[in-house]
């Protein structure tokens, strides 16, 4: 997840990099939890790229305030 810190009243963008997190970025919808945060996940930001044997899946989001 980046970044790794953000100011207190958040807002931040975050980016989450990762394997298995869904087979569609309709699966991220309610389902993307930052430090216990519930955050909207962003479907622009959302990118599947190839690596190996693994997909890895982007997905921006900003935190449900």
């Amino acid at each position: 997840v980046t970044p790794v810190a953000g100011p207190p009243e958040g807002g931040t963008r975050v980016t989450i990099y990762g394997t298995n997190l869904g087979l569609a970025f309709s699966d991220m919808v309610d389902n993307v939890e930052v430090a216990g945060v519930r955050c909207t996940p962003l479907e622009e930001g959302y990118i599947i790229a190839e690596q190996a044997l693994d997909k890895l899946i982007v997905i921006a989001c900003y935190p449900v305030t």
